[in-house]
């Protein structure tokens, strides 16, 4: 890797601070785990604690009161909360996330985002909408699903597709529009991540200004609009990848919660039908535990690869070339699925105890699932991607 030319930034220490505040609040969080999945979004309380931490604002530029954390942190904060709580560890993320997004808008779109104090911002990239240009900027109409953490969220960045005049497709584009303009769908009824409030949207002809969208596929092969930023690491991520691996936080926390949830409840529990008082003292125990903490650190080792590719190329100022971006989506994939694995195994192995839903077992388990459909992730498309990289053929997808 050539030598860093880009500070990286912040300093280690406020790293470690995101981290501890995370670990910190986790067991007040996971009083109100429950709530936030019966709730069908995270509990008021638990956002409070959140925002409090500063959670919400571990991407944020340092220009507007943020962190500015490497990605790293990022996903450590995210694994702490997954621990506790899935639909707080999701909104976590894709706050995260969406506010990463953000901070690539020109200058004059960030400063009108910023105005809001303990801004957050929720959105969907898929071109739900349909974007025709007017003068001084587009207008956009369209309906989106999965927009989780909108029910807390001040703005909402949307994609859309650019039409001309024709009606012809031209550009994906990404839009930042008020929650003010947004029709909140209530339509979040799912066994899985329910907590974090993933409602559909709709806008009808909103008017989209210049300064409030940017070209995703330029995005992609690292042409930003946010050209003051061009000097920080962080804003020099490469996009997919840092979109793809951002998601493998929470799922890390489902992962590590429900090994702990296992150590936790087997001693002293019989296997029923068996002879063993104790299910904790079986060989066949000892080896369902065995291999599924292998499955679940061997997702956390290549998540780590990935992680430090992301933020040690980004330190260099140079763009990832399309060969680790394939990379990184892949193995970001294959991580997912491994974890989800290992929690299947404790699943199986927990008997018929998980099925209760005070167990958190059955809550990380259900999660981990939901959490490894989301399209970025999905192994299949990934490895595909990758082994077409590999043999030196174009990728299957424009999302690398």
């Amino acid at each position: 890797m050539a030598e860093a030319q880009v500070k990286a930034s912040p300093a280690p220490a406020k790293s470690v601070d995101l981290v501890a505040n995370a670990r910190a609040i986790a067991p007040e969080i996971a009083k109100y785990a429950l709530e936030t999945e019966k709730g069908r979004r995270c509990a008021d309380a638990s956002v409070a604690l959140l925002e409090g931490a500063g959670l919400f604002d571990v991407l944020k530029p340092k220009l507007y009161g943020g962190h500015q954390a490497p990605l790293r942190t990022m996903l450590d904060v995210s694994t702490e909360i997954g621990k506790a709580c899935g639909g707080a560890a999701w909104i976590t993320t894709l706050y995260g996330a969406c506010m990463w997004l953000s901070s690539l808008l020109p200058k004059k779109g960030q400063d009108e985002l910023h105005k809001i104090p303990n801004l957050k911002v929720a959105g969907v990239l898929t071109p739900g909408g349909k974007a025709t240009r007017v003068d001084g900027g587009y207008r956009m109409t369209g309906r989106w699903g999965f927009a989780s953490g909108s029910p807390h969220a001040d703005w909402l960045l949307l994609g859309a597709a650019m039409l001309d005049k024709a009606g012809e497709f031209q550009d994906h584009i990404l839009c930042w529009v008020p929650k003010s303009e947004v029709t909140m769908l209530d339509d979040w009824y799912v066994t899985s991540l329910s907590g974090s409030g993933s409602n559909g949207v709709t806008v009808e002809d909103v008017f989209i200004p210049d300064h409030l969208h940017y070209s995703v596929i330029k995005a992609i092969e690292g042409d930003y609009a946010s050209t003051h930023f061009k000097d920080e690491a962080l804003y020099n991520s490469a996009y997919v990848p840092l979109l793809a691996l951002i998601l493998t936080g929470p799922a890390m926390g489902f992962a590590l919660g429900a090994v702990e949830e296992f150590k936790r409840r087997t001693p002293g529990k019989p296997i029923a039908y068996t002879d063993y008082a104790d299910t904790s003292h079986a060989a066949v125990t000892h080896l369902a535990l065995g291999e599924a903490v292998q499955r679940i650190d061997a997702g956390r080792l290549m998540a780590a690869r990935a992680c430090e590719d992301v933020d040690g190329i980004a330190a260099t100022g140079e763009y990832m070339d399309r060969f680790l971006r394939s990379r990184v989506r892949a193995d970001s994939g294959y991580a997912m699925q491994l974890m989800r694995e290992g929690v299947d195994m404790l699943y199986h192995a927990g008997g018929g105890s998980v099925l209760s839903e005070r167990n958190p077992i059955q809550r990380y388990w259900r999660d981990i699932h939901g959490a490894s459909q989301h399209g970025v992730l999905a192994p299949a498309t990934n490895l595909e991607t990758y082994g077409r990289t590999l043999f030196g053929l174009p990728e299957n997808t424009p999302l690398i």
